[in-house]
C-alpha cells in the first residue's frame, strides 16, 4: 500500500469519527439542557435560546480562526492541524461532559470553533500527499467520511443518551477523538509537503470582499448565500426541541405505549438520520440532473426546501414530519449551487481561492445569525415560526436565483452556457460544502 493510501484510511476514520461525534452531541443539546440534573435548565423560552448559542458557538470564533490555520498550515504542514483539530475537538467534547452550567456550553463551543475545524484540516493534507492524478477520487473517497457519520451520528447518540446519559456519552466521544489526534500523530506522514509564506489571509479577504461588492452580480450571490444558509440554521436551531414536543404531544393524546423511538430523543434521532440519509441518496441523482445540464436546479431545491419547512409550520402528525426531513434533505444539495458557479467563475482566476474564502467566511456568518436569532425567535413565538421564516427565505431565493438565472442565459450564446454549466459544482459536492459549513 502507497503511503498516500494510509493517509487517506486514516483520514477517513478521523473525518467519520468526528461527524459522527458532531452529529451525535448536538442534536440532544435542548435534551441535555433540560434533563440534566447540574445544567437544568427549565424554562422553554431560556432553553431555546441556549440551543441557539450553543449551536452558533463555533461560529463566533471559526469565521477568525479558519483563515488562520490555513495560513499557519503553509508553514508548519497540514499534518499538524490534522492533530491539532482532532485534539481540539476532543479537548472540548470532554469539557462539555463536566460542564456546570448553560453558560459554560456556550463558551466551551466557542473555544471548539477557535482549535478545532478537521474537515478543512484532511482536505488539506490529502490534498498534499496525493499524486496528481489520484486527486480527485482521494478527495471524493475522504468526503464520504462526513455522511456516514451524519447518517450513524443521531442513531448512536439516541441509543447511547438513553442508555448511558448524555455525560458519558460527551466523556466516551471525547476520549475517542483525543485517541484519533494520537494516531494521527504517529501513523500520517506529509511527503511532498513544501513550507511557503503565504500572504495574510484577512487582508485577503479583505480585498475579495470589496472587490466583490463592486459588482452586481457577485454582491447578489453572496447574498443569496448567506439567506440560504439563514435559513437552514434559522429552523435547524429549533429541530430537536420541536420533534421533542411534537412526539411527546402525539404519545399523551394517542396512549401509546412508551418506546424508545416515541421519546424526544429517538425520534429527533429518527428525523436526523432520515434527512441525513435522503441527503446522501439524492446527490447522485442531482449529480446526473447536473451533468445532463437540467437548467434551473437552484430554484427547483429552494421550492423543495421551501415546501418541506412550510409543512412543519402547522405541527402535522409525527410521520408527515419524516417525510419533510426527506424533503429537506433531498433539497438542500442544490441551493447554494449557481451561487458557488457565479462566485467561481465571476472572479479573476487568479483570485478565484480568494473568493471561495469569503463564500466560505459568509457561510459562516450565516450560520451564526440563523441559530442566534433562532433560539431568540422560538423564545418569543414558538418553534413553528422559525419553519416559517426559514420557508419564507427560501420562496425568496427561489425566486432571485430563477431570475438571475434566466438573465444568465438570456445573456450568453448556448455555446457559452454548456462551458459555464461544465463549471458548476457537482450536487455532491454542493453538498459536502453546505455540510461542512455547519
Amino acid at each position: 500500500m502507497q503511503d498516500w493510501q494510509q493517509t487517506l484510511r486514516v483520514l477517513w476514520l478521523v473525518q467519520f469519527l468526528t461527524t459522527l461525534a458532531m452529529n451525535l452531541g448536538l442534536t440532544f443539546v435542548p435534551f441535555y439542557l433540560a434533563e440534566d440534573p447540574v445544567l437544568r435548565v427549565e424554562s422553554d423560552s431560556a432553553r431555546a435560546v441556549y440551543t441557539g448559542l450553543i449551536l452558533a458557538g463555533p461560529f463566533f470564533t471559526t469565521i477568525v480562526f479558519t483563515p488562520l490555520w490555513g495560513w499557519v498550515a503553509d508553514r508548519t504542514g497540514p499534518k499538524q492541524q490534522v492533530v491539532r483539530a482532532c485534539l481540539g475537538l476532543g479537548l472540548t467534547q470532554l469539557l462539555m461532559a463536566v460542564a456546570q452550567s448553560a453558560d459554560q456550553m456556550v463558551i466551551i463551543r466557542m473555544v471548539q470553533g477557535m482549535i478545532s475545524g478537521v474537515l478543512a484540516a484532511c482536505l488539506g493534507l490529502i490534498a498534499v500527499v496525493t499524486p496528481n492524478s489520484h486527486q480527485g477520487r482521494a478527495i471524493a473517497v475522504l468526503q464520504s467520511a462526513t455522511p456516514a457519520g451524519q447518517i450513524f451520528g443521531p442513531l448512536l447518540g439516541g441509543v447511547l443518551a438513553v442508555t448511558m446519559g448524555f455525560r458519558f456519552t460527551y466523556a466516551l466521544l471525547g476520549g475517542v477523538i483525543l485517541i484519533t489526534g494520537l494516531l494521527c500523530w504517529l501513523l500520517l506522514r506529509q511527503k511532498g509537503f513544501v513550507p511557503k509564506v503565504s500572504p495574510n489571509p484577512f487582508v485577503g479577504l479583505w480585498g475579495a470582499a470589496r472587490r466583490a461588492l463592486k459588482q452586481p452580480l457577485l454582491r447578489q450571490a453572496f447574498g443569496i448565500l448567506v439567506l440560504g444558509q439563514f435559513a437552514f440554521t434559522v429552523a435547524q436551531a429549533v429541530l430537536a426541541i420541536y420533534a421533542g414536543k411534537l412526539i411527546a404531544a402525539w404519545v399523551a393524546e394517542s396512549g401509546a405505549v412508551p418506546a424508545w423511538w416515541n421519546t424526544g430523543v429517538g425520534f429527533t434521532a429518527m428525523v436526523m438520520t432520515l434527512t441525513g440519509t435522503a441527503s446522501v441518496l439524492s446527490s447522485a441523482w442531482w449529480g446526473w440532473l447536473h451533468d445532463a445540464r437540467v437548467p434551473f436546479l437552484t430554484p427547483i431545491g429552494a421550492t423543495l426546501m421551501a415546501v418541506s419547512m412550510l409543512v412543519l409550520v402547522f405541527w402535522p402528525p409525527w410521520w408527515v414530519v419524516l417525510l419533510s426531513r426527506l424533503g429537506t434533505g433531498a433539497g438542500i444539495a442544490p441551493t447554494s449551487t449557481l451561487q458557488y458557479a457565479i462566485i467561481s467563475g465571476g472572479a479573476d482566476p487568479a483570485e478565484r481561492s480568494q473568493s471561495l474564502g469569503l463564500a466560505t467566511a459568509l457561510t459562516h456568518l450565516g450560520n451564526l445569525i440563523g441559530f442566534v436569532l433562532g433560539g431568540i425567535l422560538a423564545a418569543w413565538w414558538a418553534e413553528a415560526g422559525n419553519f416559517a421564516v426559514a420557508a419564507g427565505c427560501y420562496v425568496l431565493i427561489g425566486i432571485a436565483t430563477l431570475q438571475l438565472e434566466i438573465r444568465l442565459r438570456q445573456a450568453k450564446p448556448a455555446s457559452a452556457r454548456s462551458s459555464e454549466d461544465a463549471n458548476l459544482p457537482t450536487a455532491r459536492q454542493e453538498r459536502i460544502a453546505v455540510v461542512g459549513s455547519k
